[in-house]
């Protein structure tokens, strides 16, 4: 029984992870999706000042 209860917490911490990873590169994808935007932006208004 022993050896259920390490693989189920084992299982539980790995999800825990897992799930850090995803939250943590869709927060990273969100920052860079505005960066970019923004770096698009201003070089459109920099081409069209021109």
């Amino acid at each position: 029984m022993g050896s259920l209860s390490t693989a189920l917490i084992v299982q539980i911490v790995l999800c825990v992870v897992l799930f850090g990873f995803l939250f943590y590169f869709m927060i990273k994808n969100s920052e860079l999706k505005k960066e970019i935007d923004s770096k698009i932006n201003n070089s459109s208004t920099k081409g069209s000042e021109d």
